[in-house]
């Protein structure tokens, strides 16, 4: 009973993927694309096959590649997880500033559109919100 709860994520993953890619061949098959109002509406059926597609091999990879016993103490370990929050912090502060430079330079050499530049610049100062909304609470609740 107990291995059955744990390839939930696996079957869920899967599922979605299969979904997902069905919803491109079906795009695809009855040229919906064509209606869109997109700069290359004939890449959109392939692009929602191909986020499909990574749906289904995480989901297998998560089912036919299970962890063993010593991964997951590992994955417990506190110090593990420090590191591992130490990391994406890291990561974090490089990929906002990487974020930032790779905006502006792309919206000044005139390779980014208006529409394209306010959405990605909507998503970075989301992130930027989220980011210190999530500190001060952190902080408050200390």
């Amino acid at each position: 009973m107990r291995k059955n709860r744990k390839k939930w994520p696996g079957r869920l993953l899967i599922g979605l993927g299969l979904a997902i890619l069905l919803a491109g061949l079906t795009l695809y098959a009855l040229g919906v694309h064509a209606w869109l109002p997109m700069a290359q509406p004939e890449l959109f059926p392939w692009a929602v096959m191909v986020v499909g597609m990574v749906f289904l091999v995480a989901g297998a990879c998560e089912l036919y590649l299970p962890k063993t016993r010593q991964q997951e103490i590992e994955e417990r370990d506190e110090r593990n997880i420090s590191n591992a929050n130490a990391a994406k912090a890291t990561a974090y502060e490089v990929g906002t500033v990487l974020f930032a430079v790779a905006l502006l330079a792309l919206s000044r050499l005139g390779y980014l559109g208006t529409v394209a530049f306010l959405t990605l610049a909507a998503v970075f100062v989301g992130v930027q919100i989220i980011f210190v909304a999530r500190l001060w609470y952190l902080e408050r609740t200390r």
